[in-house]
């Protein structure tokens, strides 16, 4: 019974050895453990089929082993990385010049009167700020590492990260001014948007500053082609970075989410316009739901931020995988495209003149007064 037993032991380590051969797991596996302080070190593929031997009536050893890899794990080839420069690339280039045709138009034609434009254009130039870096990161992904240095790193940080913070501070001033502008017929006289505007500003260089200074770092993310928010250092400067920015944009985010809906309630109806902007090409219903949906786009689009701060806290001092790394700032300047189409649906005017601006045309200076076609 011993040589039975013993020969059908040998068969089935035959087996394995065969089909751990078959499937020459070398690459995957040697990938999730070489990377760094989240991998395992020493488990190898041979390693597993080892183990595979040593545990195969209790096969729990090795994939517990497995399972403590954690989060990180996995690298790009250069296919890969270049695959990433080609996103990298069309989000700026349609990201650059579809904000800034919004720049123009809004410069040029004044499509919404008085100091209420202030928001909508430096919401813009704020988009541009934060999809300006895909040119960096692009031509980084190209050869598969980052190309800048090390003070190009923290220039990179520095105004993506003021661009995000300022379109994403902009879209939350959006929807404060909604209300009071649709409850003060005196809002484009009292310079109550060029303090928010102000507020706005000092908020977003702060946050953008504050690595430069000690609160936290820029540093090369996993993927080796563009830079961010060191999530690498487990102390309490780094660690309450991710904790203090969600938290403070969640609470502004609610607040304006309130004065937005209260403008949304309290608006007369599609057909009502105030007298004084009785020329602009929007009404006020449609401003309130511009300002929810460039809300809505900042929120998706930097939402793999969001998560990234959390992961950040939970797992300190682990490395990110290269996907996981590249999601957040390809999600978030990716967004930037959707805001020129916010306003081509809002108003007939406005996709007249921002196709004019695109095909080389000469939009007209004047339209037709008739709003019912908008």
């Amino acid at each position: 019974m011993e040589h039975v037993g013993s020969a059908r032991e040998g068969e089935f380590e035959l087996k394995i050895s065969f089909i751990c051969l078959l499937y020459n797991p070398v690459i995957p596996f040697r990938a999730m453990t070489n990377t760094g302080p989240a991998g395992v070190e020493g488990v190898w593929a041979e390693d597993f089929c080892h183990l595979s031997h040593l545990h195969f009536y209790n096969p729990v050893i090795p994939f517990r082993a497995m399972a403590h890899v954690g989060p990180a794990g996995g690298e790009f080839d250069l296919f890969e990385h270049r695959s990433i420069a080609v996103v990298y690339f069309i989000a700026g280039i349609l990201g650059v010049s579809g904000n800034a045709v919004i720049i123009r138009i809004f410069s040029k034609y004044n499509p919404i009167s008085g100091v209420r434009s202030r928001t909508h254009v430096q919401f813009a130039f704020g988009n541009i700020l934060v999809v300006v870096g895909a040119f960096a990161g692009g031509l980084s992904s190209i050869f598969g590492r980052w190309l800048l240095g090390e003070t190009g790193c923290q220039l990179y940080g520095f105004v993506t990260y003021t661009g995000g913070m300022i379109a994403t501070t902009m879209a939350l001033v959006q929807c404060v001014e909604r209300y009071y502008a649709q409850n003060n017929s005196e809002y484009d006289k009292n310079g109550g948007n060029g303090f928010l505007c102000v507020l706005a500003w000092l908020y977003s260089l702060s946050v953008a500053v504050a690595p430069l200074v000690g609160w936290n770092s820029y540093t090369a993310e996993a993927s080796g082609t563009a830079c961010g928010l060191n999530h690498m250092v487990d102390d309490w400067s780094h660690k309450s970075f991710f904790i203090a920015l969600p938290f403070i944009t969640t609470v502004l985010m609610m607040f304006a989410i309130s004065a937005v809906r209260s403008a949304i309630l309290k608006n007369d109806g599609p057909d009502a316009v105030c007298p004084a902007h009785a020329q602009d090409w929007f009404r006020d219903y449609q401003l309130n739901w511009i300002a929810v949906a460039n809300l809505l786009t900042m929120c998706v689009g930097f939402a793999p931020y969001f998560y990234f701060s959390v992961w950040s806290v939970r797992y300190p001092g682990r490395q990110m995988t290269m996907l996981a790394s590249v999601t957040s700032p390809l999600v978030a300047k990716l967004s930037t495209l959707f805001t020129p189409i916010v306003y081509c649906i809002g108003s007939r005017k406005f996709r007249a003149a921002f196709a004019a601006s695109i095909f080389g045309e000469e939009a007209p200076r004047t339209f037709n007064a008739d709003r019912k076609s908008e």
